[in-house]
């Protein structure tokens, strides 16, 4: 595997120049090393080992600091800024280990195996809550996957529990509370995917798989069969999204089929659709929260009931040529994950 065009060999993480310098993302550094131990060659493992060391110098160890097991979004980063950074690498880590720890020397076994128990630590220590449903899968899918490979009870007992108050919930209503978002719904999908293929609790993998299954279906029916385009309303969207900017976000659901982490059908659920369609679900069944899209040939209308925060985009409209009209679009700037 060529390793990407932004890597930085000097500090073994991603780069990206800004205007006000370089800096090193810990984040992205993580995920490639998920792509480096996946393709399993000894040149890709040996890269890969550099890379960790170098994530894991950035999580803070030091005793008493009250974000003990975290870790710097950036290199350059001078104190925590998103308590989620280490839902993220964990993320990364802990099912590679889960999956493939014979491939490790067991330098970076042993050192992964501590950082891993101190990411458990912060994880546990946040709790996030239920209704933030991106990083709430994470912390889940960290906590199951991350008590059995430490075999530590309490930590997994944790991570079970918590799938299942999450799975009541979300059923109550219909579909998760952070409803129908093109970046974080496909991530949602992935992280349960991962989930559902490698714990060892058969419940845990059976609710990962449903919710997996029902997201999915949520996510195909936004999916204009003729316009290619995801449509709204959108509970948490950044500008390429609501302006329909880049290619079709059918890719990036082909890709979580192709891996294995979204069920085949799905593309069946886009591409048999009869239209005009209507599609009317419920996110939250306290707030009265109910979110509807109207799919032409040739455009896409989607409404929501209510707000879900600030920069909740209510309603929108997507044409076969691009965004028409968006109302209330606030906060529209690049995704940092």
């Amino acid at each position: 595997m060529n390793l990407p065009s932004d890597f930085d060999p000097s500090a073994n993480l991603i780069a990206h120049q800004e205007e006000n310098g370089l800096f090193h993302s810990v984040i992205a550094s993580a995920a490639l090393v998920e792509s480096l131990v996946r393709d399993d060659s000894d040149d890709n493992i040996a890269t890969a080992e550099k890379i960790i060391a170098a994530v894991l110098d950035y999580q803070v160890t030091q005793p008493g600091d009250p974000h003990f097991g975290n870790f710097l979004w950036e290199k350059e980063s001078e104190v925590v800024e998103d308590l989620n950074a280490v839902q993220f690498v964990m993320f990364r880590f802990v099912p590679l280990m889960a999956e493939f720890s014979s491939r490790f020397s067991s330098g970076a076994k042993d050192r992964m195996l501590v950082s891993i128990g101190y990411g458990m630590k912060a994880i546990t220590r946040i709790d996030v809550n239920l209704l933030y449903t991106n990083i709430v899968l994470k912390d889940i899918c960290n906590s199951c996957l991350g008590g059995e490979l430490l075999d530590d009870a309490e930590i997994r007992e944790r991570g079970y529990l918590k799938m299942r108050r999450w799975f009541d919930r979300t059923r109550e209503s219909g579909i998760p509370t952070e409803y129908n978002s093109p970046p974080y719904t496909s991530l949602a999908i992935e992280v349960l995917g991962r989930l559902s293929a490698t714990t060892t609790d058969e419940s845990t993998r059976v609710l990962a798989s449903v919710a997996a299954d029902r997201i999915a279906l949520s996510a195909g029916l936004r999916i204009n069969s003729k316009t290619r385009r995801w449509a709204g309303p959108f509970g948490r969207a950044y500008r390429e999204a609501v302006l329909a900017e880049g290619p079709s976000e059918i890719q990036r659901l082909e890709g979580l089929v192709g891996t294995g982490l979204a069920p085949d059908w799905m593309m069946d659920v886009i591409n048999h659709q009869v239209l005009p369609q209507d599609v009317i679900e419920t996110s939250n069944i306290e707030s009265q929260t109910v979110v509807s899209t109207h799919h032409s040939k040739s455009y896409s209308l989607g409404v929501a009931s209510r707000e879900l925060s600030p920069n909740q985009t209510d309603s929108s409209l997507h044409s076969r040529r691009r965004l028409i009209c968006d109302t209330r679009l606030q906060k529209m700037g690049k995704s940092r994950r």
